[in-house]
C-alpha cells in the first residue's frame, strides 16, 4: 500500500470523526442530553481521537513526511496547498483547545457560551 492511499484511508476515519462530532453537537442542544454522563464520555473520547490520532499520527505524518516531499519538487501550486493545509491543522488545534477548555469548564460548572 503506497503512503497516500494510507493517508487517504485515514482521512475517511477522519471525516467520521467530524460527523460524530456534528451528530453530538445537535445532541447537546437538548438539555436532558447533556446531564447524561456518557455524553460527557462521548466528548472527552472524541477531543482524544482528534489530539492523538489526528494530530499526533495523521497530522505528523503529513507534516513531517508528505508536505516535506512535496516542497521538494519546487512546484509553487503544491507549496501554496502545503501553506493551506498547514492553516487548517494549526486551526483544528485551535478548535480542539477550545472544546477542551468547554468541557473542562462544563464538567466544573461553568456555564459555557455558545
Amino acid at each position: 500500500m503506497q503512503a497516500t492511499n494510507l493517508l487517504k484511508e485515514e482521512h475517511q476515519g477522519v471525516r467520521l470523526s467530524l460527523a460524530s462530532s456534528d451528530n453530538y453537537a445537535q445532541s447537546c442542544r437538548r438539555p436532558r442530553m447533556l446531564s447524561a454522563p456518557s455524553m460527557r464520555n462521548d466528548a472527552a473520547r472524541l477531543i482524544e481521537f482528534f489530539k492523538v490520532f489526528v494530530d499526533k499520527c495523521h497530522h505528523a505524518k503529513e507534516e513531517e513526511v508528505l508536505f516535506p516531499a512535496l516542497l521538494e519538487e519546487k512546484d509553487p501550486a503544491a507549496a501554496e496547498l502545503v501553506q493551506v493545509l498547514l492553516t487548517e491543522h494549526a486551526d483544528g488545534r485551535k478548535l480542539v483547545t477550545k472544546m477542551a477548555e468547554a468541557l473542562t469548564k462544563f464538567q466544573a460548572g461553568t456555564r459555557v457560551p455558545r
